[in-house]
């Protein structure tokens, strides 16, 4: 028979187990062993307390790690993060629209040079939004990193995946950048002579669930199912190290404005 806390703790108790095997893999590693024992006690003590106004339950208190490979806080980051953003897509929506922009480079082997591939990126996302063509239209910007690994050749695969605002009359404006424009403009951010690979949409309809789409990625758990334990620790190691001193998240212009006014923390 359930009770009360039963039903709260369940999503708890479920991320724990993901939390064991990601201490599993990082115990036995001498680059990363010390987030071990903090991500084992990850939410080992949680303190609910019913609400003043509907007698609810909500979590009040807990020991959470804050390590970046940690499930349990990944989750919770991603869900803070969701109700920040949604705040401020609610806050902007009457003058703006958006779009989904993903921007990708190829694909590439771990340690430096994924740790190298990230920072150009991040270089090259600098110049391309200071483009004449792409800061005229693009008033607001939320950029989020993204590092999944391909599991047939072994490479890493960083993109970003940008939260976009634009003005209402963006669609019907003479100013309006086609694929192939923002394409080229990427590409030539990156210095490459290759069109390189991007995605771009608006959200439409449902806001809150394009916010999510977005939002989703930002602090995606690994998927290390299908992996055994050796390449799962090295995936796990390499995906940490990249991260550790990287600001993952990065808002511009309207974005930013809308956190600052609503008083939102940033989530990292």
């Amino acid at each position: 028979m359930y009770t009360e806390i039963d039903v709260l703790t369940k999503d708890f108790i479920e991320l724990k187990k993901k939390n064991d095997v990601i201490v599993d893999l990082l115990r036995d590693d001498f680059l990363l062993s010390d987030k071990a024992d903090k991500i084992l006690t990850c939410g080992d003590f949680l303190g609910f307390s019913p609400s003043s106004d509907t007698g609810e339950f909500k979590l009040v208190s807990a020991n959470f790690c804050r390590e970046r490979l940690c499930p349990t806080c990944q989750k919770r980051r991603s869900l803070k993060m969701y109700a920040n953003v949604l705040k401020v897509v609610e806050y902007l929506k009457t003058n703006v629209r958006f779009l989904h922009l993903v921007l990708t480079v190829p694909n590439c082997s771990g340690g430096e040079t994924l740790t190298y591939t990230v920072r150009e990126m991040f270089k090259s996302f600098g110049k391309f939004y200071k483009y004449k063509d792409v800061k005229r239209v693009f008033i607001g910007c939320l950029r989020c990193l993204e590092i999944t690994y391909n599991f047939e050749n072994g490479t890493f695969h960083p993109h970003l995946h940008c939260l976009v605002a634009v003005k209402k009359s963006y669609f019907n404006s003479r100013y309006y950048l086609k694929y192939d424009t923002l394409q080229a403009l990427w590409s030539k951010a990156c210095k490459s002579d290759k069109p390189l690979q991007i995605s771009v949409g608006a959200i439409k309809g449902d806001i809150a669930k394009g916010v999510a789409e977005v939002c989703k990625y930002c602090v995606k758990p690994l998927d290390l199912e299908e992996l055994d334990f050796t390449t799962a620790q090295y995936v796990l190691r390499t995906i940490g190290l990249v991260l550790k001193g990287q600001r993952c998240i990065q808002k511009h212009r309207v974005m930013k404005d809308g956190f600052k006014a609503l008083n939102s923390y940033d989530e990292e």
